[in-house]
């Protein structure tokens, strides 16, 4: 209209409200597009954070998930224990349950550290190498994944493997022998979060001990070194963190100090050991039979009918003569092995109690949250979801209003939901959608296609932003800290070079490069956090917040510009060998 007033004649206005209205669609058809896009992801993303749990139904599995525990220096919730733990031996952080649905990995870890009656029937261990297949007896099935029921039969014979691969040179390990060592760790990954949440058997009825107690305790060994890395649920004044497994058998020691008066480690192993050696248990019988065996096999060794004998036939002779003796005789044959066997039965359950209870442990009452999470525990065996709901809600409040150690409510809270909207994920498939964009833009309707490719590159941007603030919040350090991080960095800093170059030239060339590097850096930093917790700090060589924050961040600026360079050399060279506009 304005050429028309100013000297275009009436034929041309037609012509004129065509272009108007083409170029009009040209920014409404991008908009609707990316603002399309962006609100089927934040709708889809934003669900994901959302609690389905009610307080009769179904168990809230994300509030236990907001629930913290402290893993590899630093507190966590479980939510992230338990993906971080499920993509160590499975390399995904959700699994498939007999039905083939996807579940999410609290619930795998709900039904392993609570010895639910699905403990160990999920199929999470990724076997791909066929040898180790093989030498566990397991048939090759689709998703190479198996449970650990399948895996147990085998593992005794499995670790003669492990012993070998030990021995062997680094630089001499054959394949066969880096993936036994790979299945080794993550089987001690999955059996190490099993002890630390064990929880003791109950109290029998009749107060007295049962073999079941002896191995729980004695299994517990492992879990009083402090240099054990295992998950820390409880907190207390005392203990400040410590496992789930050791606030449980101190407060069952507690329980059994009241019912029998010891007030002592030394006295509650020394009773302990007396009540299983004179329980009759058919363990400890035999124990006691094999060791007066092998007494009267010696004594027969030096005698005229053990002359000449191998060791099974004296075995066989000393059987025959110790049926033969009369009861009494049996008794006193067996007392001093007996007693014997329980003063060496006291001195292990010792030596493990003393450093359980400590010197206060019994006089103190077993802490609120260790109560919770026994609660909540033996709620999710029984399927008992309205009390596992309140309980987790008691604990929540609980922790709010009387915080552990290191604990910030906010903090665990927003690593749960960073958790499940996963903003690196669908950044990184907006980033393939930006050059699927750009490389239909170079084909045909040139204009609209590389606009709305150039504007969701800016809303894939402000989220791979809040992914990377996220992530500084989380842990309270630079952008930069571990290799995960420094891929997710470089990433960022090659969508901000490729914006620009955008800006400048507006024909797709940065387009395609900040969504190569976007892409790419995803993909290398999903496959660096198979190795566990993304969050772990590497130290530096001059361990300060200052030096992460000012020379790490800028050296791998300079990785980042080294990558933006190679991109676009590949792309020159892809011109010039694909199209003629370079001969």
């Amino acid at each position: 209209w304005n050429e028309l007033e100013t000297g275009g004649t009436p034929g041309e206005v037609p012509e004129l409200v065509r272009r108007q209205e083409s170029t009009r669609l040209d920014y409404i058809i991008p908009a609707g597009f990316v603002f399309l896009v962006v609100a089927v992801v934040g709708c889809y993303a934003l669900s994901k954070t959302w609690s389905t749990g009610s307080r009769n139904s179904t168990a809230d599995l994300k509030a236990f998930g907001r629930l913290p525990v402290v893993y590899q220096g630093r507190v966590k919730p479980f939510d992230t224990l338990a993906r971080n733990s499920l993509r160590v031996i499975s390399d995904k952080d959700s699994y498939l349950d007999e039905d083939g649905k996807r579940q999410p990995a609290i619930r795998w870890l709900l039904d392993e550290i609570t010895g639910s009656p699905q403990a160990g029937t999920h199929r999470v261990f990724r076997i791909e190498n066929l040898d180790v297949q093989r030498e566990l007896d397991l048939d090759r099935r689709k998703g190479l994944r198996y449970s650990f029921e399948e895996i147990a039969p085998r593992l005794q014979e499995f670790s003669k493997q492990v012993e070998l691969a030990r021995k062997t040179p680094p630089e001499r390990l054959s394949v066969f022998q880096k993936k036994v060592r790979q299945l080794h760790n993550r089987i001690q990954a999955y059996l190490g979060l099993r002890k630390a949440h064990m929880l003791m058997p109950e109290l029998s009825q009749d107060k007295k001990p049962t073999i079941d107690v002896v191995d729980a305790v004695m299994r517990l060994r492992e879990l009083t070194d402090e240099r054990s890395q295992l998950p820390l649920a409880v907190p207390s004044p005392d203990h400040e963190w410590e496992p789930l497994a050791l606030a449980s058998a101190r407060d069952w020691c507690r329980q059994w100090s009241r019912s029998s008066g010891d007030d002592s480690a030394t006295e509650i192993a020394s009773s302990l050991a007396r009540g299983i050696v004179a329980s009759k248990d058919p363990q400890i019988e035999r124990t006691i039979h094999d060791q007066v065996i092998a007494t009267i096999t010696n004594i027969l060794q030096s005698t005229p009918d053990g002359r000449g004998k191998n060791e099974r036939e004296l075995r066989e002779l000393a059987e025959e003569r110790w049926k033969a003796l009369p009861a009494a005789m049996k008794t006193q044959l067996s007392a001093p092995t007996q007693r014997e066997l329980e003063q060496g039965l006291a001195r292990q359950l010792a030596s493990v109690l003393v450093l359980i209870i400590g010197d206060e442990g019994l006089k103190q009452p077993a802490s609120e949250a260790y109560q919770g999470l026994a609660n909540i525990f033996e709620a999710w065996k029984t399927d008992e979801a309205g009390t596992f709901n309140s309980e987790v809600e008691r604990l929540i409040k609980l922790n709010r209003q009387q915080p552990p150690k290191d604990f910030s409510a906010s903090r665990v809270s927003f690593e749960h939901h960073f958790n499940h909207l996963s903003p690196f994920f669908f950044a990184g498939a907006l980033y393939v959608l930006i050059f699927v964009l750009v490389c239909g833009s170079w084909l045909g309707w040139t204009v609209p296609l590389n606009r709305a490719a150039s504007w969701l590159m800016v809303a894939t941007f402000l989220l791979h932003t809040y992914g990377l603030v996220a992530r500084m919040y989380i842990s309270e350090r630079p952008p930069v800290t571990n290799l995960y991080s420094s891929a997710i960095f470089i990433g960022w800093g090659g969508v901000i070079a490729g914006m620009i170059i955008e800006r400048v030239y507006r024909m797709g060339i940065g387009n395609v490069i900040g969504a190569s590097a976007g892409f790419a850096t995803m993909t290398i930093a999903h496959i660096l956090a198979a190795d566990g917790d993304t969050f772990s700090v590497l130290v530096a060589v001059l361990d300060t917040q200052f030096w992460l924050a000012t020379h790490v961040v800028c050296i791998t600026q300079g990785y980042t510009s080294t990558y933006v360079a190679g991109l676009l050399g590949v792309l020159f060279i892809l011109r010039g060998v694909l199209t003629p506009s370079l001969s």
